[in-house]
């Protein structure tokens, strides 16, 4: 399990500093020539879809990390059978196994 720990946290570090990558990006004032402010309100809104994704995936990986702490890291959530190695090296956050996981998307439909 300590080898999933130090992807969790390479990514962690990773998250952090694109996260702050996109901040002083953002602070960075814009254009005053319309067609430049155009443009660039554009590439703001694509900053600001990154900034979610990264700060929802930096949440996921918060919860796999007290999982690992907590010993339950490879249980379903769903189910609580043992989540197969091969899908949490696919996916080192994940809390649910393939079936719960397709059972999920199939009731959001």
């Amino acid at each position: 399990m300590e080898e999933f720990r130090k992807i969790l946290l390479d990514k962690k570090a990773e998250l952090e500093k694109r996260l702050k990558d996109i901040a002083e990006r953002s602070a960075i004032p814009l254009d005053t020539d319309s067609g430049e402010a155009s443009l660039e309100l554009q590439n703001e809104e694509v900053l600001n879809g990154l900034d979610e994704e990264a700060r929802e995936e930096l949440h996921d990986i918060e919860i796999a990390l007290r999982r690992l702490d907590n010993n339950v890291y490879n249980i379903c959530v769903g189910c609580k059978e043992t989540i197969p190695l091969a899908r949490l090296k696919a996916n080192p956050f994940c809390q649910r196994c393939i079936d719960c996981a397709k059972e999920d998307t199939k009731e959001a439909s």
